[in-house]
């Protein structure tokens, strides 16, 4: 009986286990949603703001919104471009032909190569990547996404054709990887629980699989004392009922 006690314990063991994983699946994906929703809206905040600099600055008596360089040509209007500097995030902003003429110190820092050869290969690989993102934008999708080594990018953008938006492109990327840290403590605490859990449902399944088991041990072992000759006088016990 010893072996029907302990399947019984393992099989407990195993779906409650099994549950447990599931739900913190499901917890986890939808905390993950929440993460993207969140991003999205931060993103399109920043980008709405970026927007509304351009425009203000374009009716306004800032100047105009590009203004020409003598070394590099076309740039954004020097006080515009203080006034994104505000906006903590991946910001920059095309003009026609897709001339990049602004972007932020977070951007510029992910272009920027260290000095050790696997740092920068490494480094490389994350502005690929960025890269292609930005290309995915250009072919009309209304986000991105941009899986850098260490974090993960939201990239949407802002289109204008109209004389007062000058017809600049803005593109804004935000970090989904600051609004993780709810999901990452989830995790965490699973890992924790995940022993304790199994430990108590091992107990809880021997202990209910030995209600279950001993009646049929009793049993067992009473039959075994009847057959073998020692205990010829006995009878097994069988409960009174209602029938006849």
């Amino acid at each position: 009986m010893s072996s029907i006690r302990a399947r019984l314990t393992v099989r407990y063991t195993l779906v409650m286990v099994a549950s447990i994983v599931v739900f913190a699946a499901a917890l986890y994906w939808v905390r993950w949603r929440g993460i993207e929703r969140e991003a999205q809206a931060q993103a399109d905040t920043f980008a709405n703001l970026a927007e509304s600099v351009l425009r203000r600055t374009q009716t306004t008596r800032l100047g105009q919104v590009i203004v020409s360089d003598s070394l590099v040509g076309p740039v954004l209007n020097p006080l515009a471009s203080q006034l994104l500097d505000q906006i903590p995030s991946y910001l920059i902003v095309y003009g026609e032909g897709n001339r990049r003429l602004y972007f932020s110190k977070a951007y510029n820092e992910l272009f920027l190569l260290p000095p050790g050869l696997p740092q920068r290969e490494m480094q490389l690989q994350d502005q690929d990547t960025f890269t292609n993102a930005l290309t995915t934008l250009e072919g009309k999708a209304d986000r991105a996404v941009a899986h850098l080594r260490n974090d993960n990018i939201l990239l949407v953008e802002r289109k204008g054709k109209d004389d007062e938006f000058g017809g600049q492109r803005i593109v804004v990327g935000v970090s989904i990887e600051h609004f993780d840290s709810s999901a990452r403590e989830l995790i965490g605490t699973i890992i924790l629980t995940l022993p304790l859990v199994l430990l108590m449902s091992v107990g809880g399944a021997y202990v209910i699989a030995g209600g279950y088991v001993f009646p049929i041990d009793r049993i067992t072992t009473e039959v075994e004392a009847i057959t073998d000759g020692r205990s010829l006088h006995r009878r097994l016990g069988v409960e009174s009922g209602g029938d006849e």
